[in-house]
Parts: structure tokens; sequence; C-alpha cells
């Protein structure tokens, strides 16, 4: 069966899942989708990913088109390249997952990622080259992208408008990823004091034990190097969590609520509002609601996120998961874009990360549980219905229930929000035990 598209492109096992027949019949169906005669590509450091590039370039080219590789870029990189270009692009990467993942997220020309309806013509296209088999594509050379680095390099510093970070000392943790030769060149040319950590990629150490999903190594360097704010990105560097002085993590949220906070006060905040997901937490909405700021909630991914911005005037976007989106500078998540804005306004606030942080929001306790559906296709709010009333109920008006299927992984993500850690975790638990009941119930039984 053909991978479909997700939350943010398509993603499985590299060469079980993802094979490199379906790169290559992927990128013919985007070429015909299309109809472009350019294509741009990246890549991030797992050890397939450049073998599913080059499969990825054949597809690709094989409607005539020329493709430019760009070699191992963050996809943040690859979507300013295609907004420049005008071309459309694809990023060979699975983002935060383990090193034996891998996945595509593809642009259409401007840097913007695809509607509902182009992922679907894609899809069928897919669906259609698959079933009649086609003839082995001859393979392309595909042309390599000069420079790649440049133009990010100088917009990313540039957005600071002449300012820098001398005299901030950061920790930046690359996860082994895309980003790990151009993320420090971007902080020491601010002039950052700047200590660099998991940027030696082996092919297989991608996001394994460090990066913006496990930021335990960041913090312990960010105390031990007595450093005043610590960057953790993901694989492909969409994304971006902090750590402040003290250690303590900064995630998504708390960052757009800064962020926020600080366009609304220096007048580049027009629309006065921000877009989240249904993922954020409640303290921000509430301390947006404090600031006269109106949010404005989306569905998971920073692909709805950009949507509505781009639907409703808005100049600012996130995620919790770390995807912000500043509509002046980028048409995507961009972790390093993120934390040069972040150390900017650290500065410029009086450089006390811990006290800035702590004064962002108050955090109503979170709990997510992952409860695994391999295999069943799942109505969640119909099936579940009754089990999200039942804890909802629980929870008497004081905080709120999510439960909704992962889009990257095959699973349902049990969300609870609540004014205790205790109540949230409690009311997760049970709800989470109910739906894996539910789902066993659902399972075809041995022999049938």
């Amino acid at each position: 069966m053909a991978l479909s598209f997700g939350t943010d492109g398509v993603r499985g096992i590299a060469h079980s899942e993802l094979t490199t027949k379906f790169v290559q019949i992927f990128g013919r169906a985007a070429a015909e989708e299309f109809q472009s005669c350019s294509w741009l590509v990246g890549r991030d450091t797992r050890e397939s990913s450049l073998p599913l590039a080059k499969f990825l370039a054949n597809g690709l080219a094989s409607t005539g088109g020329e493709v430019f590789d760009l070699g191992v870029v963050p996809t943040p990189l690859v979507a300013a390249a295609s907004k420049i270009e005008e071309m459309p692009a694809v990023m060979v990467s699975a983002s935060h997952n383990i090193w034996s993942d891998n996945g595509l997220k593809i642009f259409g020309p401007g840097g913007l990622k695809l509607s509902d309806g182009s992922q679907k013509s894609i899809e069928q296209r897919i669906k259609n080259l698959l079933e009649t088999e086609p003839n082995e594509i001859s393979e392309q050379q595909a042309t390599p992208y000069l420079e790649p680095e440049a133009d990010y390099l100088r917009s990313t510093v540039s957005s600071l408008e002449g300012r820098d970070l001398q005299g901030q000392r950061i920790v930046i943790d690359c996860a082994n990823g895309a980003a790990s030769h151009i993320a420090p060149k971007v902080l020491l040319a601010l002039k950052a004091d700047l200590v660099v950590i998991n940027a030696e990629p082996n092919g297989r150490n991608i996001n394994a034990g460090c990066g913006s999903n496990q930021p335990l190594m960041l913090q312990e360097k960010v105390l031990e190097t007595k450093a005043t704010l610590g960057l953790a990105l993901d694989g492909d560097a969409d994304r971006l969590i902090a750590v402040s002085g003290n250690g303590a993590v900064i995630d998504g949220d708390q960052m757009l609520c800064l962020f926020a906070t600080d366009f609304a006060r220096r007048d580049l905040l027009q629309s006065q509002a921000v877009v989240v997901t249904v993922m954020s937490n409640m303290g921000l909405i509430r301390a947006m609601a404090q600031n006269n700021i109106r949010v404005e909630q989306t569905s998971v991914g920073d692909r709805n996120v950009l949507a509505a911005m781009n639907e409703q005037g808005i100049e600012l976007g996130g995620e919790q998961s770390g995807h912000i989106i500043f509509g002046k500078h980028s048409t995507t998540g961009d972790g390093i874009l993120s934390g040069v804005l972040l150390a900017d306004l650290m500065k410029r606030w009086g450089g006390d990360t811990v006290a800035i942080a702590a004064s962002a929001m108050k955090q109503h306790p979170q709990v997510l549980i992952n409860v695994p559906v391999a295999g069943l296709s799942i109505d969640v709010e119909n099936v579940f219905a009754q089990e999200i009333i039942n804890a909802t109920n629980t929870l008497k008006g004081t905080g709120r229930v999510l439960v909704r299927a992962s889009g990257t992984e095959p699973i349902l993500r049990v969300m609870v929000e609540a004014e205790t850690e205790q109540t949230a975790r409690s009311v997760a638990t049970a709800l989470a035990h109910d739906i894996e009941n539910h789902v066993i119930g659902s399972l075809p039984k041995p022999g049938h």
C-alpha cells in the first residue's frame, strides 16, 4: 500500500516503507502535478537520505525537468530557496524521527507547503503509477546548486536589523542533523559566544538522545557552561526548543507568547493576533487575552498554521512543539531563525533568561499519552465520543481533553490539561486505558 501525506509530508521506515521505487514514483507524480521544468532537492544527514534523494531526482526529472541539488541543508533553507527561485522543492527528511525513518516534505513554487487538494492529487497520481507498474526511469544527474547557504545565512543575520548577539553565551544543539554546519555559522556571524554540541552527524546519530525532543544534554551543557541560553533544533531544523540560564525548558508556547508580546510592544503585530494549534496550552491563550491579542486556533501542523496566517493576515503563529512561523521572514517553521530572534529578544529585554522565560505565561499541567493503533483507520471523534465526554466531565470545567490521530505515526495522542499535574495524569491515564481497550477489541481475532 502506498504511503500517504500526514501532518507534514510523507514519512515511513526507510527502504521498507519509504522505498526507492516509491520515492522515484513520488517524484514523477509531483513533476506531473506541477508540470515544472526545474526542482530543488535538499536532504538531512540520515544514511538513507542521499540514495533516496537520487531516486527522487530521477522521478522529478522524468518529465524533462532539471533538478538542482541543495545538498545537506535545513528544511527552512529549502523553503527559502524555493521562494527565491520560484521553483517547487522537496526535502528528504523525517524531521525529529529516529535515523531509520525518512520522509519527503514538498513545497510548491514560492516555498509554500501544499494544499489538501494538491496532496490528494499527487496521492492519486502515485496510486495510478504504482498500479500501472511504469518502466524503470533512467538515472538522472542532479545539478549542484552553488552556495546554497549564502542567501539563507544573509537573510537570517539581517533579521536582527543590524543588532548582534555579542555578550550572549549560547549553547546550540544541532541534533546531529541538517543544521550541523550552518546553524553555528549564523550565530557566530552574529558574534554570539558559542558552544556547539551534537554537530557531528554519522548517518545514524540524528536526534539520538539530543535535539528538540530530548533536551537533557542541552540543559546540562547550559548549566555547565553558565550559558545565557540554550537552543535545541530537530533533525531538519524546522523546530526549536530553548533552555533558559537555569536549565528550564522553554517550549513553543512560551516562545510564541514572548514573541507575540514583544511584537505587540514594537507595533510589529498589526493584526493583534497569533495563530496556534489545538495542542497549545491554555496558559498561552489566557496570557494572550491579558495582552489583548486575539488567538486563532487551527489543526496541528505548521502547514495549517501558515494557511491560517495567510488567510487572515496574521504575522505570527506556531506550535507547542517548537515550529514558529514569522510571516515577515519565512514560509515554514524555522528553528535557526527562531533561536536568533529569541536570543535577540532576551538581550533587548535585559538578558536574564530565567526571569524572562518565567514571565511568559503560567503553564497549565498538560499530560500526553500515545496509544498505538497500527493497522487501524479510526474516526476519533465518533468512535471515542463517549470516552472523551466522560473524561471531560471528570474535569468539571477546569481543563480540557483532546484525542487526535498522529499525522506522522500510527498512534492516537491523548492529551489532558488540568489545574494540577495529578488530575491531568489521572484523567489522561484512565482515558488512554479506555481507548486502548476499545482498540484491542477492534482488532481482528487470530485466524480471521
